[in-house]
């Protein structure tokens, strides 16, 4: 009995954390969140400032306007809450997605993790996932909508992936065409 016991308590443990809420080709508003490595805290998207400093500290301001935190997590901005959450090569053992996946890793672990069906590959460096938040639906290409309606469209996307993903972006579709 207490060994069943073990094994449904971590069980628990695992889906509170993160790790087995996600099915590949199936998204989210969940998808939109880095998380510390070591605290399990959560940064996600449409979070005020004032909330993510309470996890990351506070940060130095960077290009764009965006305000860069240490341990590679760079955060857009709009009226003050999360539009893009930004995870770069320094942020590898540190931070992850909610889903699992940390700069470094190859196109094929993170297709294990994100999927193949809406899988978006534009040259050999990038690898995309669009997903409609209103629609609750993935897309196969990033629409042309209003700004107000582009930010219900989340980007999911992995950039450089000579040695692995150097940056991964998690956004709205607005800030990924206008930076705002």
């Amino acid at each position: 009995m207490m060994k069943v016991w073990i094994a449904f308590l971590g069980a628990s443990l695992l889906t509170a954390c993160g790790g087995g809420e996600f099915e590949p080709d199936a998204y989210s508003v969940d998808d939109m969140c880095v998380v510390q490595v070591d605290t399990e805290e959560r940064v996600c998207y449409e979070m005020t400032r004032s909330e993510i400093e309470a996890v990351l500290g506070a940060g130095t301001e960077g290009s764009f306007g965006w305000i860069e935190y240490e341990g590679g997590v760079t955060v857009a901005y709009r009226d003050e809450q999360a539009a893009g959450l930004f995870l770069d090569r320094t942020s590898a053992g540190k931070y992850r997605t909610a889903r699992g996946a940390e700069s470094g890793m190859s196109k094929d672990e993170i297709k294990q993790l994100y999927g193949t069906k809406a899988a978006v590959e534009l040259g050999g460096n990038n690898l995309d996932y669009f997903y409609d938040s209103k629609e609750g639906r993935a897309l196969e290409e990033l629409p042309r909508k209003s700004q107000e309606e582009m930010m219900d469209v989340h980007v999911i996307s992995f950039l450089q992936f000579e040695h692995g993903a150097d940056r991964i972006m998690l956004l709205d579709a607005r800030m990924a065409m206008y930076f705002e």
